[in-house]
């Protein structure tokens, strides 16, 4: 449903529609909670009367592409402003919207793949380094950040998960840096242990003796994005001699065609300059990954880089 919704937007021959086609896109991906907060932004601007104007094309574009805006917004407040955009005057959008965040509302987290993949992964990364049993666990969204934390803490709590006892923590960009130094000492300092962060902490902390771990929940379209976050752990002074790092991504041409893209992008710099930023862990895993789905960069009709 949000796909066809999507493609409606796209279909409108709208630059502007386009971009926020693909931000609607990228919401679904990153969680259930990420797409239903846009919708239901969404939803408010269509019932109000506020919307973003045509001129919204570069907030659009950076929201998309994980880069800063020209006006200096949060992520979050670059997203509601995105998601107010390209509205139409049809009273059939506003039904259309209410049938899709029906539709996203059912999503719970018992049939959320990805989360269900997380879980499964963190008893495995918790003992990659028994020095070190913590995970960074990086998030674009609040909107994620805080199902991400409500869904492990009751993970935790169950006697019988096999996250049973993890320690649960959590950094966003609303916190001060007081408090996230703090956080992520006590982080430091526990055993059997997930930070949820979004990117506030992959500028000005220095993170390599908190953990060896990282897992990306989405694919950042940006590999600054990416190097930034990894450069914070893989850096002089981590005391584990290998770092692991991993990208959930979900078998979809779009997460697909992104994640081929910048395998590509990571290529290139290695054949320019002989050596190339780990954006990744596993090179067998992207390449089966994109041979099963076929080369759908194609299909992406953006400039990403």
């Amino acid at each position: 449903a949000l796909r066809g919704y999507t493609d409606g937007l796209a279909a409108r021959r709208s630059v502007l529609g386009g971009w926020v086609a693909v931000h609607l896109q990228k919401r679904a991906l990153s969680s259930p909670a990420a797409i239903r907060q846009s919708l239901k932004n969404r939803l408010g601007a269509k019932r109000t009367g506020l919307a973003l104007a045509e001129d919204g094309i570069a907030s659009a574009r950076a929201a998309v592409l994980d880069e800063e805006s020209d006006d200096e917004l949060s992520d979050e407040e670059l997203s509601r402003r995105v998601d107010a955009a390209a509205l139409s005057d049809r009273r059939e959008e506003l039904e259309e919207l209410e049938q899709v965040l029906s539709l996203a509302e059912a999503v719970t987290p018992g049939r959320d793949r990805k989360l269900k993949r997380l879980i499964e992964a963190l008893p495995g990364r918790l003992k990659a380094h028994k020095e070190a049993p913590r995970v960074l666990l990086f998030t674009r969204w609040k909107d994620t950040l805080d199902y991400l934390v409500k869904q492990l803490e009751r993970e935790a709590a169950k006697p019988t998960s096999p996250i049973s006892g993890l320690a649960v923590f959590s950094i966003h960009g609303g916190d001060v840096l007081a408090d996230r130094m703090k956080t992520y000492a006590e982080f430091e300092q526990t055993t059997g242990a997930v930070l949820v962060a979004t990117d506030c902490i992959s500028e000005g902390m220095n993170l390599q003796l908190g953990a060896a771990e990282i897992i990306h929940y989405e694919l950042p379209w940006n590999p600054n994005r990416l190097e930034q976050r990894n450069g914070r752990v893989d850096r002089f002074g981590q005391p584990c001699k290998t770092v692991g790092i991993r990208t959930l991504v979900y078998e979809d041409p779009l997460d697909v065609a992104v994640l081929e893209v910048l395998v590509k992008k990571a290529a290139a710099i290695r054949e320019e300059f002989g050596f190339s930023p780990p954006f990744f862990s596993s090179y067998g895993d992207r390449l089966a990954l994109m041979k099963e789905y076929g080369s759908v960069s194609g299909q992406l009709q953006l400039d990403l880089f």
